[in-house]
């Protein structure tokens, strides 16, 4: 695994169970509707919920490489 994997994995695993879950669903490339009825959610709040997630995994992933 390379060290942008393994970074991206722990950060992942710091962000909330429903962000990481929308996250690796869409990296599987799973549709806008399976993630919707996965996650449990309207298929309208997939885009917004994957914004959010992948602003807080940026967050965690810029805040982890200044440190």
């Amino acid at each position: 695994m390379s060290d942008h994997a393994v970074r991206r994995a722990g950060a992942l695993a710091k962000l909330p169970t429903v962000h990481a879950l929308a996250l690796r669903l869409r990296d599987a490339g799973e549709p806008p509707e399976r993630m919707a009825m996965l996650l449990g959610i309207e298929r309208e709040a997939v885009g917004p919920l994957l914004e959010v997630a992948a602003a807080k995994l940026e967050e965690i992933l810029t805040r982890d490489s200044v440190r």
